[in-house]
């Protein structure tokens, strides 16, 4: 299974800190997630499209399965986006003993074409 990942620019200074969560268009949703230590969110797949995710706070955990195969990969998002391309399934937890903020960036509606997967975290 082939994950994108880029860098994260955050741009600081004496008035605080910009982070460019994402440098393009969307054509779809955006939005939040604050995925709790020891309770993942997601568990599902995307049929039409895929979704970059954005780690703003914290440190969170990105676990992959591509339902046909049943290949798992992990991501840590600290400091780096993922893309998860349409059809891979995945969810979201905290890495650390504290919550995580993400950002969700999808190329369809969540509700149009997303169908419940659940990945084990383990």
């Amino acid at each position: 299974m082939r994950i994108q990942t880029e860098p994260v620019i955050i741009h600081s200074d004496t008035r605080g800190a910009l982070t460019k969560a994402w440098p393009g268009s969307g054509s779809g949703e955006v939005y939040a997630a604050e995925p709790l230590p020891g309770h993942p969110r997601g568990h599902h797949d995307h049929r039409h499209g895929g979704e970059w995710v954005v780690p703003l706070q914290g440190v969170a955990r990105l676990i992959l399965k591509e339902p046909t195969t049943g290949q798992r990969a992990e991501v840590r998002l600290e400091g780096i986006r993922a893309r998860v391309e349409a059809g891979i399934a995945h969810t979201l937890i905290a890495a650390d003993e504290a919550p995580a903020l993400v950002l969700a960036i999808a190329d369809c509606a969540w509700q149009e074409e997303t169908i419940s997967y659940p990945v084990a975290i383990s």
